[in-house]
C-alpha cells in the first residue's frame, strides 16, 4: 500500500519535481492531520516515471501476496480434510469402516495431484485398479419420537447422504466451526419436535472433532433444511456450506432416549 500511495502523491505533485532531484516532499492528504511526507526519488527518472516505478512495485508486491493467500487458503482446505478423516478414524466401528476410508483417501490423492508429473504412470505402466471396499449402510438411530436419524460414516458418505439421499425438507446437522459428520434428521416433510432436533444435534457434536475429547461438554450445532445445504465448486469430500440455519447449544453425548439401529 505504501508504494501506491507514493506513485500517487508524486502524481499529485508532478510541477515540483525537478530533473536530478532525490527526495520529494508532499503533503499526506491520507493522513488526518496532513502531515509533510519525504519521498525518496531516482534521479536520472522524471516525476511521471518515478510514479510509475513505485505503481509497478506495488502490482509486484500485490502480485506476491495473493500468490501466497492462494496457496495458503490450498493448505488450510487439505488440513480441514485430513482432520474431517483423523475424526472419521476415531469413529470407526469394523474394519470395513477403515476400507471405506482408505478408498476415500486414494480417490482424494487422484483428484487433488492429477495434474502433478511425480503422480503420473511411467510410460508403458499398467495401474491397477483399486480394490473397493464392500459397500457399508448410514449410521441409523431413532429418535424418542419415532424420526429416522442417519449419520455418514466417512466424507464420502456424507456427500451422498446430505447431496443425494437426503429429502431436501429433512433437517441437516452439524458441528459448529469444526470437523464433524454429516447429520440428516428425516421430516416426513413435517417440523420435527425440539426433542427430535436436540437428539439429532447431540449426535452429530458426539460423532465430531470435540466429541473425541469433550464428553459431556456443552458445544455449538448448526441445523437447517437440506435445500439450505450445497456442496462448492472443486469442494473437497464432505465440505459443503449452508444458509439460514438455526443452531443450538447440546452435550456431547449420545442421548439416552435415542436408539440406534442396527
Amino acid at each position: 500500500e505504501a508504494s501506491r500511495k507514493f506513485g500517487d502523491l508524486i502524481l499529485t505533485a508532478l510541477s515540483m519535481v525537478r530533473q536530478g532531484q532525490t527526495f520529494l516532499s508532499v503533503v499526506d492528504y491520507y493522513q488526518e492531520d496532513l502531515p509533510i511526507l519525504t519521498i525518496p526519488l531516482q534521479s536520472n527518472l522524471s516525476g511521471s516515471q518515478n510514479a510509475q516505478k513505485y505503481y509497478k512495485r506495488y502490482n509486484k508486491l500485490k502480485s506476491k501476496f495473493e500468490s501466497v493467500t492462494k496457496m495458503l487458503e490450498e493448505e488450510k482446505k487439505q488440513l480441514d480434510y485430513f482432520q474431517s478423516i483423523r475424526v472419521s478414524l476415531t469413529n470407526v466401528d469394523s474394519i470395513t469402516d477403515i476400507l471405506a476410508i482408505k478408498d476415500e483417501l486414494q480417490e482424494w490423492d487422484v483428484h487433488f495431484n492429477k495434474n502433478s508429473d511425480s503422480r503420473k504412470p511411467a510410460a508403458g505402466s499398467k495401474k491397477k485398479p483399486m480394490k473397493k471396499a464392500p459397500p457399508i449402510s448410514f449410521r441409523r438411530f431413532a429418535s424418542s419420537d419415532g424420526h429416522e436419524i442417519l449419520v455418514g460414516r466417512n466424507n464420502l458418505q456424507n456427500d451422498q447422504l446430505t447431496t443425494k439421499f437426503a429429502h431436501k425438507e429433512d433437517f441437516w446437522f452439524h458441528i459448529q466451526k469444526a470437523p464433524g459428520t454429516h447429520v440428516v434428521l428425516r421430516t416426513l416433510k413435517e417440523h420435527p419436535s425440539a426433542a427430535a432436533i436436540e437428539e439429532a444435534a447431540m449426535i452429530a457434536a458426539w460423532y465430531s472433532k470435540n466429541g473425541e475429547a469433550s464428553i459431556n461438554t456443552k458445544v455449538t450445532v448448526d441445523y437447517c433444511p437440506v435445500k439450505n445445504v450445497w456442496k462448492p465448486k472443486n469442494g473437497t469430500p464432505g465440505h459443503v456450506l449452508y444458509r439460514d440455519y438455526a443452531s443450538i447449544l447440546v452435550k456431547t453425548a449420545l442421548p439416552e432416549k435415542a436408539k440406534e439401529v442396527i
